[in-house]
C-alpha cells in the first residue's frame, strides 16, 4: 500500500500544480480509501474532506454525491452519525436539484439510480 499510498500524493501534488482539480479530487479519494482500510479514519476522512473541496471547485456536479457519501461513511466509522447524516441530506438535496434541472429522460433515470445509493 505504501507505494500506492506515495503515487497517489505525488498525482495529487502535480495536480495541484497545475490546476488539474478533477485529477486533484480523484488522487484525494483515493488516498482517503487506502487510510480507510488500514483503519487510519483521522486520515482518511481528512483526503476525503478534501476531496469533496476539489470536486466541488473543479465544478463537478456529478461527483460531489458520491464524495459526500465518501466522507459520511467515514463520519459513522468514527461515531459522528449526526455530522454524517447532514452530509448525506446535502448529497440528497445536490441529487433532487440535480434531477429537477434535467430536461432529459436519460439523465433523470441516471440520477435516480444514483441517488438510491445514497
Amino acid at each position: 500500500m505504501t507505494s500506492a499510498l506515495s503515487y497517489l500524493q505525488q498525482s495529487a501534488t502535480l495536480s495541484e500544480a497545475v490546476g488539474a482539480l478533477r485529477q486533484l479530487a480523484e488522487s484525494e479519494s483515493k488516498i482517503a480509501d487506502i487510510y480507510h482500510r488500514e483503519n487510519q479514519l483521522s486520515q482518511a476522512e481528512h483526503f476525503a474532506a478534501l476531496a469533496v473541496a476539489s470536486t466541488e471547485a473543479a465544478g463537478d456536479l456529478g461527483y460531489i454525491p458520491q464524495r459526500l457519501q465518501q466522507l459520511a461513511q467515514l463520519r459513522i466509522s468514527r461515531g459522528n452519525y449526526i455530522e454524517a447524516d447532514k452530509i448525506y441530506q446535502q448529497a440528497e438535496s445536490l441529487v433532487d436539484l440535480m434531477i429537477a434541472s434535467s430536461s432529459s429522460i436519460l439523465a433523470k433515470g441516471f440520477l435516480t439510480q444514483s441517488s438510491s445509493r445514497l
